[in-house]
């Protein structure tokens, strides 16, 4: 605007879709599966047409051949004759016998006149108002039979592995408006005055549905909250003084559809910062805040105050270092409290923020900037993350009557001790050597990243089985260390291109990052005998004999599953590309 004032301005708009579908992507309108429990299928297997183990017919036979084949023998269905057309005996046979033909989400439904049947699909709209208006959870729009498929369908001996699919469809969209205005002005010669403007609307809708009974589990919803905020603030510099005071606004209304109780919430937040040179190349700087941020699960927002201090040294013009110390109170904190509210036949859970939290820490830094070749950090840090609402706490007692936490104690975050390394190797386009007139060592960069935090808390169970305190008991300390090279050549003109690879957990480290809460263990769920074939001693014996086969099959696929990979962080990742830069 002139030489002293300026203005950013940003308009945007931001959709996104995400759907999750069985049966490679079908509507649900579209599921279709077979199994035993069909009286035609069973007929089909026992008389060798279908093979169960793969899972397809074998060539050559039709289906539906089978299936009318089979109603001929019950005596529901006449074939075509060269004197009449093939007809069923009646039309409720043919309702029953078309409704198990497949299990599927719609239903085969004789006429009002019941001369003929025709075919009702899922009334998703119908069903998802019927949950949402009627006090009960009724679902008269839902008649299909994939319930009946879902709870028997093709299992391994211990009912882990499912052979087929699980019927859900999952839809979510979502369109996001933003406004966003900054002003930025020099007063005079040590004042900047900076004030802004943000809005946001966004539309959302999210339809979860998983067939798997006759009352099909359901999350639906349609929102279009409403974000606001306003803020001032001046920055005094004056000599080896330097002074930050604002104020920020901030408003939040859910607008949730239908009878989700919805209110808004306003916070007026004030931020102060000083800093100012104590000594040569040192700085002493303390800062000041309230913050509030919007919880994504909830929809409200989460008030934190916090107080820091630090002192930053420069050793040398290349080498820096750092101490950090923070306090922070969670006046709203995301760690929530789970009520279980159960109107006549159902139950849901709804998550009301009610917690409080402390977090305080020391971070010590050390810097090398890039000094010809070199550059990298060097860090550890001290946490203790204490408060009334740990969220894995909370979430295993869902349900349950077991007493809500009145004092504080360690957060799933809480990592009390880390240390990252970061070591950089740049080398320039022209440097090293040259073989065969190619530089290996010209335009390569190398590196080299190394983390390792103690334990957080875990979930566990006492001897009785009653829920553990929080935090008296710790995951196993992880690490992992991350390669990157990447090395560059120069084509022709101003195109560039190059190779890479990244390897992210280069020893293959396998850290425990969830474990069984009865025993603490990440590989064994420490379940009863009946599940365990290792507590099969019969089988055991035989150890030349079919037995011992049987049992050593049923421990590979009884181990398959108590390994669950969700227990352990990122094996080791390979990835090799090329990159090209015009």
């Amino acid at each position: 605007m002139s030489q002293n004032i300026s203005y950013t301005l940003n308009l945007s708009e931001h959709k996104t879709y995400n759907r999750y579908s069985s049966q490679d992507g079908r509507s649900y309108h579209d599921f279709r599966a077979i199994g035993p429990r069909l009286a035609w299928v069973g007929t089909a297997i026992d008389s060798g047409w279908y093979d169960q183990e793969n899972d397809s017919w074998k060539p050559g036979v039709d289906p539906d051949s089978v299936w009318l084949w089979y109603y001929t023998q019950e005596g529901w269905y006449y074939p075509a004759t060269d004197t009449s057309q093939g007809h069923w005996d009646n039309v409720y046979n043919k309702q029953r016998a078309y409704n198990d033909r497949w299990y599927d989400t719609g239903s085969w439904e004789v006429n009002a006149d019941s001369t003929d049947i025709f075919y009702a699909p899922f009334d998703l709209d119908g069903y998802l108002w019927d949950v949402a208006n009627l006090p009960e959870h009724r679902s008269d729009k839902y008649k299909g039979d994939i319930d009946e498929w879902a709870y028997h369908p093709t299992r391994d001996e211990f009912g882990y592995f499912t052979y087929n699919f699980c019927p859900r469809w999952y839809g979510r969209s979502s369109t996001s408006y933003t406004v966003d205005f900054d002003l930025n002005a020099q007063v005079g010669k040590y004042n900047q005055v900076k004030a802004g403007f943000y809005w946001r609307r966004d539309f959302l809708n999210h339809t979860d549905i998983q067939f798997v009974n006759t009352r099909p589990y359901s999350d639906h919803y349609e929102k279009e909250p409403v974000n606001i905020a306003a803020y001032l603030q001046d920055e005094l510099k004056y000599k080896k003084l330097s002074l930050n005071a604002g104020l920020r606004y901030d408003y939040f209304k859910p607008r949730a559809k239908g009878d989700t109780i919805s209110h808004s919430e306003r916070q007026w937040s004030p931020r102060l910062r000083i800093a100012f040179v104590v000594f040569d190349n040192t700085l002493l700087y303390a800062n000041y805040g309230r913050f509030s941020q919007v919880i994504q699960l909830v929809g409200s927002p989460d008030k934190t105050i916090l107080y820091e201090v630090g002192l930053r040294h420069t050793f040398t013009p290349g080498l820096a270092g750092q101490v950090l110390a923070y306090h922070k109170r969670e006046c709203y904190s995301p760690y929530l409290i789970s009520e279980t509210v159960s109107p006549q036949n159902t139950s849901y859970a709804i998550y009301n923020v009610k917690n409080s939290a402390k977090v305080k820490g020391i971070d010590l830094t050390i810097t090398k900037s890039a000094s010809r070749y070199l550059s990298g950090s060097l860090g550890y840090s001290y946490l203790d993350a204490k408060g009334t609402g740990p969220a894995n706490w909370y979430r295993y007692i869902v349900g349950t009557n077991t007493q809500i936490l009145s004092i504080n104690r360690p957060l799933e975050f809480d990592v009390t001790h880390s240390f990252k390394a970061n070591l950089n190797l740049n080398l320039p386009e022209g440097l090293g050597p040259a073989l065969v007139g190619f530089k290996p060592l010209s335009d390569l960069n190398i590196n080299l990243q190394f983390t390792h935090y103690t334990g957080v808390p875990c979930i566990h169970l006492d001897s009785k089985g009653n829920l553990g305190i929080s935090g008296s008991v710790r995951f196993p300390s992880t690490q992992q260390t991350d390669l990157k090279i990447v090395k560059g050549f120069k084509i022709t003109g101003g195109l560039r291109c190059g190779l890479f690879l990244d390897v992210r957990n280069l020893f293959n480290v396998e850290n425990v990052v969830n474990v069984y809460p009865d025993n603490g263990k990440p590989d064994d769920d420490d379940d009863s005998p009946i599940w365990d074939p290792s507590q099969w001693g019969n089988y055991a014996d035989h150890r030349y004999s079919s037995g011992w086969e049987c049992y050593q099959a049923a421990y590979k696929d009884w181990y398959k599953y108590v390994k669950d990979p969700a227990n352990y962080g990122i094996p080791r990742i390979v990835r090799m590309g090329i990159w090209v830069k015009l």
